[in-house]
């Protein structure tokens, strides 16, 4: 089951920045090339799972979960997430 939850995603490694700041809702896929040359693939895909969302992310061949607010890094390559609401609300909470 997927989330209708938007997402912010940060895609770095750590010679050069690849995505900063885009949103997405459902999933999200992205190939990027990195210093060496070697091209990613990136899938990020929202789901409920055991009562809990995570971000399914599959990096190649590579299958793994992460939390909906958090960094995860695979070798060289780091990727970051965010919830809007999230944002919005420590925002908010901050403007008080």
């Amino acid at each position: 089951m997927e989330s209708n939850k938007t997402f912010v995603v940060c895609i770095d490694e750590i010679r050069q920045n690849f995505v900063f700041g885009d949103t997405f809702s459902g999933g999200y896929t992205r190939s990027v090339t990195m210093s060496d040359g070697s091209v990613r693939e990136i899938a990020l895909c929202p789901m409920m799972k055991n009562g809990h969302l995570v971000v399914e992310l599959k990096d190649g061949g590579h299958v793994s979960y992460m939390g909906p607010n958090g960094t995860t890094t695979n070798g060289s390559l780091m990727i970051s997430l965010a919830e809007i609401d999230v944002l919005t609300d420590d925002s908010a909470a901050s403007t008080r």
